[in-house]
């Protein structure tokens, strides 16, 4: 009878956190394998996109300002900012407008108001976060129906 072992599968991020990359260093390869969990394939397709190394040299090198800067630029990329009349989708994963501009408005405290309306195209819930002072234009936007919840 043979024993079987648990083989630890890697999770993948997709994000990285640039905080974690300390000032005034130089990361080899494999130093930033060992920073964000990744392999060194991952490490070599970011030199090939446009991470920039020290030099030509070996080990290869690269400055944490240039991986800094690599690594938000990458993130902030993917970001998709909404227009006014629409909110995130994370079932479409993209903005998306309200069905018929009708959404909920739930008055959380005075300062901020929270919106709650469906997605035009697969139907589900999103949420989005207003200053209460943009009111008017809210209401310019969107078709309100108003729930009131106590803070309790």
């Amino acid at each position: 009878m043979t024993k079987r072992t648990k083989v630890k599968q890697r999770t993948f991020k997709r994000k990285f956190n640039p905080r974690l990359i300390r000032n005034n260093t130089s990361y080899s390869v494999s130093d930033i394998m060992k920073l964000f969990n990744v392999g060194q394939n991952t490490v070599r397709n970011w030199i090939k996109t446009g991470l920039k190394v020290s030099d030509d040299k070996i080990p290869t090198m690269i400055h944490c300002e240039e991986l800094r800067s690599f690594l938000n630029l990458k993130q902030s990329a993917k970001k998709k900012s909404c227009n006014q009349d629409e909110m995130f989708c994370f079932s479409c994963r993209n903005p998306r407008k309200i069905r018929a501009n009708v959404v909920i408005l739930i008055n959380k405290n005075d300062k901020i108001l929270h919106l709650k309306g469906r997605c035009e195209s697969c139907e589900s819930f999103m949420t989005r976060k207003y200053s209460a002072s943009k009111m008017e234009e809210i209401q310019h936007f969107f078709t309100l129906s108003v729930n009131y919840q106590l803070n309790t």
